[in-house]
């Protein structure tokens, strides 16, 4: 099944709400580096930001990390929005 990708374009200073148990990813579109506040409830999910962080490129680590804070990643999808945005990604 085909999900809808809603794209929604925060710009300096917006708050975005993505609720919980729906698919999202976000990213910097910009050439200047971009800050983030994410509000998180219950606690103790900002390690996965943290964990994430440090294992930025290894595909393999980042599903073992998706897996143990009980996420799904549809890493097939990430091709084509990285074709539609201009973006990169570690190789698939």
């Amino acid at each position: 099944m085909a999900r809808r990708f809603d794209v929604v374009t925060a710009s300096a200073g917006s708050w975005v709400f993505k609720p919980r148990g729906q698919w999202r990813t976000f990213w910097n579109a910009g050439d200047t580096p971009c800050e983030i506040i994410e509000v998180t409830s219950p606690a103790g999910f900002e390690n996965f930001f943290r964990e994430v962080a440090a294992a930025w490129g290894d595909l393999q680590k980042f599903a073992e990390i998706n897996k143990r804070y009980h996420l799904e990643m549809d890493f097939g999808s990430v091709p084509k929005l990285c074709e539609r945005f201009g973006l990169t990604f570690p190789k698939l």
